[in-house]
């Protein structure tokens, strides 16, 4: 799976010496929308077939370096782009850019729960336990980058970051390709290289704190800018079974795919076709919203990218990391707490749902020898709650531990089984008994056989 982080240089206010053309105010203003959107201000869903993150010490500093948008500015910027045939609400965009620094800010007082969900997702720092950087040479030449960014300390602020990629690439991934840095859109997607760097890396763990003495001798690093992100276009639209083809074949070394996996898939694919004929119904008799098609219509274009890039980094997992240091559990699972790196959701079942005979019957397959296995890890492309009209889109991967570096596939389609009581209280859980976590629903199924009858309409 892609991985990018986006710069502060991207959709810091890049106008405090000169407000600039007006097709660099447009061009400005439509960054700015986008993030909204990344960020979820706006009901748009989030990428999924690439993982992005922000960089949270980026907010602190643009606060401290006044590159906030100030709303004196909004009138000046107003003159300079009516000479545009396009329209743009500037006010609004400042709104937007205001609400980008409170959703990404980890010290938002006002904060809810949807924005911590956020922060998890999007936030660098907390994925990785990373503090801050030092810099032992403020001036370590990058010539792609030093004649594009022309402040001084958000140049600084750039290679810090650039910095954080380099460590994270060489030491995490073992991979130059696997985490990209996103940058202003005035450079040129490539491939740069980070030569004789010297930095500390200030470790966060909870209470304590370590610093990590790090040199670079020599990093390749791909930098990009904000419309790689942007046009990031799908491969696979609508074709699921390609996606998983292709996946088979090119990945066949790490990754073993028991004999239904396909079986499933296209159980999955079918479901959501015959749902999609009951929405577009309900839609032309105005039942429902127009809005539940558009979601639909979004995963029918990148899910199957999803599928094949949630494969690729299970992949990549195993091809550069050494599974043998990692801290086992009592269960085993220790993929999941390492594998969320490569930017995949991964998830084990609980113990109560374990002891749950029909929990297990709803995991258990015939694996590639033809004997039956239970597969309870499970990575998460798209997860919708038990209430959602679109719960039919929730997909799963389930798989297990081979060892000697290989994972076998076992599950690809719908949500598995799992009773909705007090004791989970899953967020995602599909129809169940005693759903106190949705009381809007009310729940239509209570065991495995009732699951699966309501599922196969």
């Amino acid at each position: 799976m892609n991985n990018y982080s986006i710069d502060a240089s991207v959709y810091a206010f890049p106008f405090s010496n000169n407000l600039g053309n007006a097709k660099e105010i447009e061009n400005y203003c439509k960054t700015i929308i986008y993030i909204s959107q990344l960020v979820g201000i706006k009901n748009k869903e989030e990428l999924r077939h690439i993982k992005y993150f922000f960089f949270e010490k980026d907010i602190d500093f643009i606060k401290n370096k006044n590159l906030l948008f100030p709303s004196k500015a909004i009138k000046q910027m107003n003159v300079i782009y009516k000479k545009s045939n396009n329209y743009i609400d500037i006010n609004d965009v400042q709104i937007k850019f205001q609400c980008i620094i409170k959703k990404i800010e980890i010290n938002n007082k006002n904060s809810g729960n949807y924005v911590d969900d956020i922060q998890k997702k999007i936030l660098f720092e907390k994925w990785f336990n990373i503090e801050d950087i030092t810099l032992t040479n403020n001036n370590y030449p990058i010539p792609e980058v030093d004649t594009i960014i022309n402040d001084i300390d958000l140049l600084e602020n750039t290679k810090k970051n650039i910095a954080k990629i380099a460590y994270l690439n060489k030491y995490i991934y073992n991979n130059e390709n696997i985490h990209n840095i996103i940058l202003g859109n005035n450079i040129t997607p490539k491939l740069i290289t980070v030569t004789n760097w010297d930095f500390s890396v200030h470790m966060n763990f909870g209470p304590n704190n370590k610093i990590k003495k790090v040199y670079i001798n020599t990093q390749n690093i791909n930098i990009s800018n904000f419309d790689t992100l942007i046009n990031n276009n799908c491969k696979y639209s609508n074709l699921w079974e390609q996606a998983l083809d292709d996946a088979i074949l090119q990945f066949g070394n790490h990754l073993e795919f028991v004999p239904d996996v396909k079986k499933n898939l296209n159980e999955y694919v079918n479901k959501i076709n015959k749902e999609k004929i009951k929405l577009n119904s309900k839609i032309k008799k105005r039942q429902i919203y127009k809005y539940f098609k558009e979601r639909y219509e979004y995963w029918d274009e990148e899910g199957p990218d999803t599928l094949y890039e949630y494969l690729k980094a299970i992949n990549d997992f195993l091809i550069n990391v050494d599974i043998s240091k990692f801290q086992k559990n009592k269960d085993g699972n220790y993929f999941c707490r390492n594998i969320k790196f490569f930017g995949i959701d991964c998830s084990d079942e609980n113990m109560l749902a374990k002891n749950n005979l029909d929990v297990k019957k709803d995991r258990t397959i015939k694996d590639s020898q033809g004997n039956d296995n239970i597969y309870w890890m499970h990575l998460k492309p798209i997860s919708m709650q038990c209430d959602n009209t679109l719960r039919f889109l929730t997909l799963r991967i389930h798989f297990r531990y081979l060892g000697n570096g290989k994972i076998e596939i076992g599950l690809i389609g719908r949500h598995r089984y799992l009773p909705c009581t007090d004791a989970n209280k899953r967020a995602n859980c599909p129809p169940g008994i005693n759903c106190t976590r949705h009381p809007n629903y009310i729940p239509k199924v209570g065991k495995l056989e009732d699951f699966e009858a309501e599922y196969y309409i």
